[in-house]
């Protein structure tokens, strides 16, 4: 999926993971907004509003009808069920990263129990977020320890809000992404063409849901 167009970019992003009452923000693989309807999502929707909502900086709409959402309805079903919640972002626009950080900060405020899951990070370099977590690194010894240019590279001013909530409020972080060159190894033979024990611990994709 690509981010949508004119405002609608401002709720646009990419993903998150949560389980057992636990909320993953992962920031790259997916471009969405919030997928209520995907996740259960009962919060109140607006009659009166449809599509047109979207172009309401900061608001929420069901993508299977293009209704607003009601803001406090939806972040309280979230917070009251196992969800999982895709957030997301275009990488350089600090207005997604503020709207990631607004949305954490609402579901936490509202007793949600968070992991954030990012996938700036491979998943060797989870010790480091872990000390991160734990206040043993400064910033600038974190995003040494966790090879910011090399492994994601755009500008972290965007990203350490994000980091210092966590960490302030003892949230764990989750790598979730894989080696470079196990993404460029699937480009180059596909799936089946990596060998298992060179899939970083991966298991194979699940089907496609029904459209």
């Amino acid at each position: 999926m690509k981010d949508m167009t004119g405002s609608c970019q401002r709720i646009s992003g990419r993903s998150a993971y949560a389980a057992s009452r636990r909320l993953w923000l992962r920031t790259v693989v997916l471009s969405a907004s919030l997928f209520a309807a995907a996740i259960g999502v009962n919060a109140r929707v607006s009659s009166a509003q449809t599509a047109p909502a979207c172009a309401n900086y900061g608001g929420w709409i069901d993508v299977k009808t293009g209704r607003s959402i009601d803001r406090e309805g939806l972040f309280g079903d979230l917070v009251a069920k196992t969800a999982v919640v895709l957030l997301g972002e275009s990488h350089t626009d600090a207005d997604h990263h503020y709207w990631q950080l607004h949305t954490l900060a609402a579901l936490l405020g509202r007793g949600g129990n968070i992991v954030i899951g990012f996938e700036a990070f491979p998943r060797r370099l989870q010790p480091v977020l872990d000390d991160w977590v734990a206040g043993k690194l400064t910033d600038e010894a974190f995003l040494k320890a966790s090879e910011w240019r090399q492994v994601w590279g755009y500008d972290a001013a965007l990203y350490m809000p994000l980091f210092q909530f966590a960490r302030l409020n003892r949230i764990p972080m989750i790598a979730l992404n894989v080696e470079r060159q196990f993404v460029s190894q699937v480009g180059q033979h596909g799936w089946g063409g990596v060998p298992a024990t060179e899939r970083e611990g991966l298991s194979e994709p699940a089907p496609a849901s029904p459209a």
